[in-house]
């Protein structure tokens, strides 16, 4: 590798200047926890961003241009769905609910419920179901208050047998969403860390060197999140980024202190002094941290490229908390371990073998050096059945189908959830609804468009997924927008296919020759766009990870092979997880079993986020292997003895790291959100299956197929 002194100077400063280094990572926390206390409401949001210029976009910007007065991002109502089970809405009984409803929500302090608007109040019948029994109550959205003590009234007043009492619209949602995103984030630290450190103990057999890991981690996490506040005042994060934070700064930044704390342990037990062991984990295992976190970090860019905010944000923050995760493995830890000496080793676990591995890590014995030889000796054969095994897992990728899981994918206990089954199924979703729009432009010039308009309304109005049409014009006559409520989930395919069918059918057959002049916006629209930019980007991802990954790890390893080796065998961990992720969530093969919800469509960032990710991730454990390896090849110049020995030696680290990402990742399956449940089933099951059977059979089998060739680099280095 080039140049290793800078990194391994730099471990050795900070083993040396222990306090000063410790000191100021302190401070770093405190000031991180500060400025993320106060500053982390105005830096993440729930709204969804392009930053292109899609149509939704552009249909909306002339709407805001021409003057008209339409809110399209939020619906015009809260609702309130009173329904009782025995009486109809005109009964006293009924009447006397609706005023305890009444009485107990005006009470609260705040703007919660603004200008009710009741049956009893309009005479309005729309606001009364066919069969008399339930009622709705619009009311002005609740602006910046938190609708707890709301929900919390309203949940209370639902013990009532006789009546149930929900609550859905755009606030709730947002409520709930943010809910279920910081629950899930809970369960992450709360499940997560503790099924880390039980893995940890296994690795070490000892407390203190087990919690060493952790403690990096929740440090790194700390640190990125209070950087991430003060980027998020000039760029605003998606919600999300707090999640992804957490998820990966437990997974890298355990993995990386591993990795360091192992080796420092291993050149002890060598007998190198601490100093000497300190010294030469930084010319080795901070090396491959820093190349590892490099590669993590270039295959995260790929998430930078697509104009979208929310993989933009998710992008944003792993790679902020990866960088601070490697200069906390390349500081902190050392000046740690130059604190701690050999109490690292102290409060030993019983049962737990604690010398042993480490003893024994460079000698040709054990499991994983004699499997390593026997996979070599039927080095063909293992490869045709892994790489058969693994493209098997792909293919139902094939089927993979992009969309937006919403409401209706929320735990079914959850307010917004309930209130809009309720109002599908005796009302119309369309009173709370956000509405589509339908932009007619420069009608002054094409006077036609107007002539034709018609056309369109009768398309429209023959459509059961949206509701009444208004039509509005600007005062200079240039635009004409058309709105109409739609009938069911916005996040939902079948509303995704209604506006398809509007751009792709009714307009062409209305208008024939102005058609770029009628554009279609609104939050259904948008999601078609959004949908429609990830299928357009996810191959310009892949091209860009693959190659910046290629150029790296030629670089880190002087090889062609190698690295073109790593590539596809992370092609084949990523199509598993692809294929898996569709045979459970849209074909729903184990899904009740996995405590996982079928749905249509895999949330359109998943894939991108994971590939990203994945290839990210499983080059850790490469660079981890073939660092070694390479290390053993360079002091013997015997390719299969360095094969075997480089898998026996960090068996036990890979192993110990891949089942602590497993861990944490299956919590985040374990998600009440659909997204995150797909996306910590896709990157355990990858990373399984990497540090698994390509670590133990198709990198030993390949490697001992090319023999020196896996070493031969076109261009001579010193």
């Amino acid at each position: 590798m080039h140049n290793p002194v800078s990194i391994k100077n730099i471990t050795v400063w900070s083993a040396q200047h222990r306090n000063i280094t410790i000191a100021s990572w302190i401070c770093l926390v405190i000031a991180a926890g500060l400025i993320t206390l106060t500053y982390i409401n105005s830096a993440v949001t729930t709204d969804l961003g392009f930053t292109n210029e899609p149509e939704s976009i552009v249909a909306a910007d002339l709407i805001r241009d021409s003057g008209i007065e339409i809110d399209l991002n939020r619906s015009e109502y809260e609702v309130l769905i009173i329904h009782s089970h025995v009486y109809l809405v005109d009964d006293e009984n009924f009447i006397e609910f609706f005023e305890t409803v009444t009485k107990n929500l005006t009470s609260l302090k705040g703007d919660y419920y603004q200008n009710p608007i009741s049956y009893y109040s309009t005479g309005f019948t729309p606001l009364v179901s066919e069969n008399q029994k339930t009622m709705l109550v619009l009311f002005d959205p609740p602006e910046e208050e938190d609708l707890t003590p709301m929900i919390q009234i309203i949940e209370q007043l639902s013990a009532d047998n006789s009546f149930n009492i929900t609550m859905t619209g755009d606030s709730t949602f947002d409520h709930d969403f943010q809910t279920i995103s910081k629950n899930d984030l809970e369960l992450e630290l709360k499940v997560g860390t503790p099924a880390a450190l039980i893995v940890l103990i296994l690795v070490f057999g000892a407390l203190v060197s087990s919690l060493i890991p952790i403690v990096i981690a929740l440090i790194s996490m700390v640190v990125a999140l209070g950087i991430t506040t003060l980027i998020g005042q000039a760029w605003t994060f998606s919600f999300f980024v707090t999640n992804m934070i957490a998820m990966m700064g437990l997974a890298v930044g355990v993995d990386y202190s591993l990795l360091v704390v192992s080796r420092y342990r291993e050149e002890r037990n060598n007998g190198l002094s601490q100093t000497e062991a300190i010294s030469k984990t930084g010319s080795t295992a901070s090396k491959a941290v820093v190349f590892s976190g490099i590669t993590v970090v270039l295959a995260l860019i790929g998430m930078l490229i697509t104009p979208f905010s929310v993989l933009r944000s998710l992008g944003g923050g792993a790679i902020v908390v990866v960088v601070v995760s490697v200069a906390a493995s390349l500081t902190l830890l050392p000046a740690i371990l130059s604190l701690l000496g050999d109490k690292i080793n102290s409060l030993k676990v019983p049962f737990v073998n604690l010398e042993s591995s480490n003893k024994t890590v460079n000698l040709p014995t054990g499991f994983w050096y004699s499997f390593s030889k026997f996979v070599m000796r039927h080095s063909v054969i293992s490869i045709i059945i892994v790489v058969s095994f693994l493209v098997i897992l792909s293919l139902p990728a094939i089927d993979l189908k992009l969309g937006q899981n919403g409401i209706t994918t929320f735990p079914e206990e959850t307010m917004s959830r309930r209130g809009f089954e309720l109002l599908e199924q005796e009302f119309s979703y369309g009173f709370v609804g956000s509405p589509i729009a339908i932009v007619l432009n420069d009608l002054k010039q094409n006077p036609e468009i107007d002539n034709n308009k018609d056309a369109l309304l009768v398309y429209i109005d023959e459509d059961d997924n949206f509701g009444d049409i208004d039509q509005f014009e600007s005062d200079n006559g240039e635009v004409i927008v058309l709105r109409a409520d739609i009938n069911g989930d916005p996040n939902s395919q079948q509303m995704s296919n209604a506006v398809k069918r509007i751009r792709t059918d009714y307009v062409p057959n209305s208008f024939k020759e102005n058609q770029k002049n009628v554009r279609v916006t609104g939050l259904v629209a948008f999601i078609v766009d959004y949908i429609e930019l990830v299928n357009n980007y996810l191959p310009i991802v892949i091209i860009f990870v693959l190659t910046i990954s290629f150029l790296l790890l030629a670089f880190v390893f002087k090889s062609i092979i190698v690295p073109i080796k790593a590539v596809l065998m992370n092609l084949l961990s990523v199509g598993s997880a692809y294929g898996l992720v569709v045979m459970v969530f849209q074909k729903g093969y184990g899904a009740r079993v996995l405590g996982f919800e079928q749905v249509d469509v895999v949330d359109g960032w998943v894939p991108v986020f994971l590939f990203a990710v994945l290839f990210g991730l499983s080059m850790d454990y490469h660079v981890f292997l073939l660092s070694r390896i390479r290390e053993f090849y360079d002091q013997t110049g015997d390719n299969e003895e360095s094969i075997a020995r480089g898998v026996k030696s960090t068996s036990g680290l890979i192993t110990g790291a891949a089942m602590i990402m497993v861990a944490v990742f299956s919590v985040a399956g374990a998600a009440d959100m659909v997204m995150f449940q797909q996306v910590g089933m896709g990157l355990a099951i990858a990373i399984f299956l990497d540090a698994t059977i390509i670590r133990s059979i198709l990198v030993p089998a390949t490697m001992k197929l090319l023999g020196k060739w896996n070493w031969w680099f076109p261009i001579k280095t010193v």
